[in-house]
């Protein structure tokens, strides 16, 4: 994104990384991969001259090599996710220990955000609890998140071939619950199919239990993204039984390719999506798959609200977030 929408808007020239390891599913070999090199290039290329040095999220393996330029460029972070006790529900799904490195984490990336002269969140309360902890207003600037909806509108299909899809990373506050989502729909409406877009540790345990319960799921893995609006658009509803969003790309995905969306009721959702989705009480199941199974049934009579989740999610193309976020930036580097 950073190539595709800043670079031409800017004339400047923009240095991404990644590594071979980056599309595993093992977390932690990934993290330190991730680690190892960016403080590598982060070293290298610390005596050359830069206007601004980003870090696309607050995690430590992107924040802490970036503080090396600290009095050599200005420091960007993005905050995609909020506080601990904005995701109260998924965390209760962990272990004590994992909630104790969770919030151990967070509090760590708050010490290292005091050295950045900007940080971007993705909705509001988030710049509330910064400002609360003291953070000067001027320097947190909620930026929120985009889809390629220009694009989505170009791509057509002929028919629906799914009753449902899900898209997203298959780790436990995703999907914990879409194979009882799925049972219960299947009772109501015998042989529902469903499509999966998405990978990562739970995919296999997924595609197991799927098989062991008789449902029709096809797991798709990532794809291109021209292949993946191209499976939304060929569904009749977004089924989202995540217990965590900090924003909800998927989301607006999803509404930008004319579908109805069913989620687990998110605070965040309310800011960024207002009535344009169907929210139904975390960890319920059965209302979740009673209202997926209602739309599957009467898909025509979703006019309406299909109509107003294209409008929100046009609100969001990224051309339009990626020119804020350059102008905020260029802000802070012409002083």
């Amino acid at each position: 994104m950073a190539k595709e929408s800043i670079v031409p808007r800017s004339g400047k020239r923009v240095i991404t990384y990644y590594t071979l390891l980056d599309h595993r599913t093992e977390r932690f070999i990934v993290k330190v991969s991730r680690i190892l090199k960016s403080t590598i290039l982060s070293l290298k290329l610390r005596t050359q001259k830069y206007d601004a040095v980003i870090a696309p999220n607050f995690m430590a393996e992107n924040m802490v090599p970036t503080l090396i330029f600290i009095g050599k460029a200005k420091l960007v972070v993005f905050f995609h996710g909020g506080p601990p006790f904005l995701r109260i529900e998924e965390l209760k799904k962990r272990g004590k220990l994992r909630r104790i490195i969770s919030e151990f984490g967070w509090e760590f990336s708050i010490v290292l955000a005091r050295f950045y002269d900007l940080i971007f969140v993705v909705e509001k309360s988030t710049e509330k609890y910064f400002i609360e902890r003291g953070f000067d207003p001027k320097k947190v600037v909620v930026i929120g998140n985009g889809v390629h909806f220009k694009k989505i509108l170009e791509i057509n299909v002929d028919n629906k071939k799914y009753d449902g899809v899900f898209l997203g990373q298959l780790i436990p506050r995703k999907i914990n619950d879409l194979i009882e989502v799925w049972k219960e729909v299947v009772k109501i409406i015998p042989g529902a199919r469903l499509c999966l877009i998405g990978d990562g540790p739970k995919r296999k345990e997924l595609e197991r239990s799927a098989k062991m319960n008789n449902l029709d799921i096809i797991s798709k893995g990532w794809t291109s993204e021209e292949d993946k609006y191209k499976l939304m658009k060929s569904s009749k509803v977004f089924v989202f039984p995540s217990y965590y969003e900090s924003w909800g790309i998927a989301i607006a995905e999803s509404m930008a390719c004319g579908l109805p969306v069913v989620a687990y009721d998110q605070p965040v959702y309310d800011e960024i999506f207002g009535n344009a989705i169907i929210k139904v009480n975390i960890g319920d199941v059965k209302e979740m798959a009673k209202r997926v199974a209602d739309i599957i049934k009467n898909y025509p009579n979703y006019s309406n609200l299909i109509n107003n989740g294209i409008q929100v999610a046009s609100r969001y193309d990224w051309e339009d977030i990626a020119h804020n976020e350059l102008l905020n930036i260029g802000n802070i580097t012409k002083k």
